[in-house]
């Protein structure tokens, strides 16, 4: 079988990808959005693990809104590089008048994102500090193996894991890049001729995302089509153990 089309080989990975052993189940993705405008670019699907459970009881589209404000987002990745943060301090950093970023930590207590310690003393929330969240990005391509060997290196600026996906004949031609995916911990998927299953050529090493802005703006994008409801889909256990990918909502 031969893909007749990026979209066309988009929906059969997308079809497929419960197939894919891709690590351990806490740290595969349970969250899967296609066509994803994260920032420096476009995957073609993001993933998260434990998004939900660990944002039970908050404000879906309030907490996506923040996560993709470019200040906001900012405010979020410095509280999570510190224990303790005043808006003087943030001031300091982001290089933004004081008040405003006195009101971006309000804003940000008021949701429930970070604590108030005292009048200038905020902390990020536990909620968002745990170890299990992980964000995945997908980058497809029928035959341009250079193109996505580049943009999979680039989405490593948001995500803890960066995965390629081929079609399992164009596959070989990503040894020209070995040393390149080796370096960056990239994993190499490849779509079959009979495009039923998802072959893990080799898997994604995690990275600490070089970015914790971008993240923090590519995690709001998926809280954004989950609290949608729409244009995303939920892995969920099967009755054999295996992952299995389906409609949610």
């Amino acid at each position: 079988m031969k893909f007749r089309s990026e979209s066309a080989f988009s929906r059969s990975f997308e079809s497929a990808f419960a197939t894919a052993a891709l690590g351990p189940p806490q740290q595969r993705p349970t969250y899967l959005v296609p066509q994803a405008s994260a920032p420096l670019g476009r995957p073609d699907f993001l993933g998260v693990t434990d998004v939900l459970p660990s944002l039970e009881g908050f404000d879906l589209p309030a907490v996506s809104a923040a996560f993709r404000d470019p200040v906001l987002s900012r405010v979020l990745a410095e509280a999570h590089a510190s224990s303790r943060l005043s808006p003087s301090r943030l001031s300091s950093i982001l290089r933004l008048p004081l008040g405003r970023c006195s009101l971006a930590a309000d804003h940000l207590a008021s949701l429930g994102l970070m604590r108030q310690h005292t009048k200038s003393s905020y902390s990020l929330t536990p909620a968002l500090r745990t170890s299990r969240r992980y964000l995945w990005s997908f980058e497809l391509k029928l035959h341009n193996v250079r193109g996505v060997v580049y943009q999979a290196v680039r989405a490593l600026s948001f995500s803890d894991y960066s995965c390629i996906v081929v079609p399992l004949s164009t596959s070989p031609r990503l040894d020209r890049f070995t040393h390149t995916i080796r370096q960056f911990g990239i994993g190499v998927l490849a779509l079959g001729d009979s495009s039923d299953s998802v072959r893990v050529i080799r898997r994604p090493r995690r990275c600490t995302p070089r970015s914790r802005t971008y993240h923090f703006q590519a995690l709001g994008l998926i809280l954004a089509a989950v609290a949608a409801r729409k244009q995303y889909r939920c892995i969920s256990a099967s009755r054999g153990g295996h992952p299995r990918l389906g409609d949610h909502g």
